[in-house]
């Protein structure tokens, strides 16, 4: 993650949310220079936190990440770069380590941490929690299943972390009682289509909107509906944007080979995406 604003090595307000995440995470200066690293990126990369404070990025990761992040430096520099980046990041040693959780909402939730932290340091605490276990379902096997009841479970946690930084710019409709809950599915595919319509959709407009998720089974299939309103005007997809409905669409594939779809409509002023795809009932679940 690149960081434009000063931030202080040391400083305990992003130290108490980086050190919860069990994702290696860090904040490097637009110099190149690490900042902050949790430890569980220090351990990837072989090198105690606080001897890396300061140092090149460059002298501790492949090199060809190293190569990445320059050009990546100069591009933020001359104001051709989105901002915050991690992508597969790699120790020297070559071992990987790839970020589930986009930067730039990493870095928007730990700001709006801090700021509870002095204000109100019980809602940060569960901030903190809330962040904590959405890395928890995002280290887990991306190619297993859990029961809708769980993915609607990770995707209200992301809506409360999100909701924090929004305030009422931000409204989630849940229409999703028709949904079996013990129908299983890929995990994580609700929260980034959530965090898709929030950060593409809502964030967008000055007077923010409302997001719905919906849900029905039709036959022997399962639909997920999200939507979201989007600017008037519009504006190039980000490729975040398009990677995550490509993910989506791949791991649908890979669990229901022919049998699975990902739609998308962008008309009429609002951004839909709806999955289908087979319903299957886990049978070791008690009753919903």
């Amino acid at each position: 993650m690149f960081a434009s604003d000063p931030v202080v090595p040391g400083d305990q307000r992003y130290r108490l949310a980086m050190d919860a995440l069990a994702d290696g995470v860090a904040i490097v200066d637009l110099q190149g220079r690490w900042v902050e690293v949790n430890p569980a990126l220090s351990r990837a990369l072989g090198h105690d936190a606080r001897a890396l404070r300061g140092q090149p990025v460059a002298a501790s990761v492949h090199p060809d990440d190293a190569a990445a992040a320059q050009a990546h430096l100069a591009a933020l520099a001359q104001g051709r770069a989105p901002g915050p980046w991690l992508a597969r990041f790699r120790g020297s040693d070559g071992g990987a380590l790839q970020a589930r959780i986009r930067p730039h909402f990493l870095f928007n939730s730990m700001n709006t941490i801090a700021a509870l932290t002095r204000s109100d340091p019980a809602r940060a605490e569960e901030a903190i929690e809330d962040l904590a276990d959405l890395f928890r379902f995002n280290l887990r096997d991306a190619q297993g299943q859990i029961s809708l009841r769980q993915e609607l479970e990770v995707a209200r946690i992301y809506q409360r972390i999100e909701q924090l930084r929004l305030g009422e710019r931000l409204h989630v409709q849940w229409k999703v009682a028709d949904l079996p809950a013990r129908a299983l599915m890929p995990s994580l595919l609700l929260q980034p289509l959530l965090e898709n319509a929030i950060g593409h959709g809502v964030e967008r407009l000055p007077e923010g909107g409302t997001v719905t998720v919906q849900g029905r089974t039709v036959g022997e299939a399962v639909e997920i509906e999200v939507s979201n309103p989007v600017p008037p005007e519009p504006r190039p997809a980000r490729s975040g944007h398009r990677i995550a409905l490509d993910n989506i669409r791949q791991r649908l594939e890979l669990a229901y080979p022919g049998r699975s779809a990902v739609e998308v409509d962008d008309g009429g002023g609002t951004f839909r995406v709806r999955l289908r795809f087979p319903l299957v009932l886990d049978e070791t679940a008690g009753p919903p």
